[in-house]
């Protein structure tokens, strides 16, 4: 697994990006895709978290809580998760902050296509 992120500050505003992907491994318990590892991995860590249906992108897309200073959302797409997050570390109205988010989740989303 190979994990990258970037943080964004502006006063106490932030942005975060973050992408972790899995490669294809061939070793002595058999072929396993990036893509069952990514699987795997985002659906044990997010099976709680409500499913967005808003912004369609990927197979899957969830909301992680951020407490009341933000919010994140966290794709799952074929070997790859994406996760952006943005706040203010202050309460938030979390329509507004999910409205945010989603739009810089398909900007991120298109940027890191192949």
């Amino acid at each position: 697994m190979t994990a990258r992120s970037c943080i964004f500050k502006g006063g106490e505003s932030f942005v975060n990006y973050g992408v972790r992907s899995w490669a294809n491994t061939d070793d002595a318990t058999g072929v396993k895709s990036g893509a069952e590892y990514a699987t795997k991995y985002f659906t044990e860590r997010t099976k709680a978290w409500e499913k967005d249906g808003g912004v369609k992108l990927g197979s899957d897309a969830r909301w992680r809580e951020e407490g009341i200073g933000g919010c994140a959302l966290e794709i799952l797409d074929d070997n790859i998760v994406l996760t952006v997050a943005s706040g203010n570390g202050t309460a938030v109205d979390q329509e507004q902050c999910r409205a945010t988010v989603r739009g810089l989740a398909k900007k991120f989303f298109a940027a890191v296509q192949p």
